[in-house]
């Protein structure tokens, strides 16, 4: 399967999932799950500086860091933490499963004090490290919005404008 072809058949509608049901934990899991395994299909297509299996990775990670560098830590920090019970080695972001948690939106009726965010009229899942709060869901569009602009010439421009 090439690049474009499990962006578009796996990870744009499990994104549109996700972005439809910010409720939903399990949706928001498997959105990161999918968009950062995106990165695997790259790394098969995507010839970066001459570089040949897992350099070839490591290639697109640090051209993503250079772009969206905390939605990559984010995702990473989700995927590998919803696979796994205990991580070798610690993540810039670490996440665990269950550590989020869903935010209302902020509207009459929804809104809760310290924890909706003004302006934010759909919610979200999202998780604390430290001081600094994360939205599951918007850190995942904007890695995949990165991974879009960087490879055109391997994923195709998807419209996700309204997710």
């Amino acid at each position: 399967m090439s690049p474009a072809e499990y962006l578009l058949e796996i990870v744009a509608p499990t994104v549109r999932d996700a972005s439809d049901d910010r409720r939903s934990r399990r949706k928001a899991y498997l959105a990161c799950i999918a968009v950062y395994h995106l990165i695997d299909y790259l790394a098969v297509d995507a010839a970066e500086e001459g570089a040949t299996g897992r350099r070839r990775r490591e290639a697109i990670e640090v051209r993503l860091k250079a772009h969206a560098e905390t939605a990559l830590h984010v995702v990473r920090g989700v995927t590998n933490g919803v696979k796994h019970s205990v991580l070798e080695r610690p993540h810039v972001i670490p996440f665990g499963p269950g550590q989020d948690y869903w935010r209302p939106p902020a509207r009459a009726g929804e809104m809760e004090c310290g924890v909706s965010q003004l302006g934010d009229l759909t919610g979200g899942r999202q998780f604390e490290d430290g001081n600094r709060q994360f939205d599951i869901y918007w850190e995942t569009r904007r890695l995949l919005v990165a991974m879009i602009e960087l490879y055109p010439g391997h994923l195709p421009s998807c419209d996700i404008g309204d997710w």
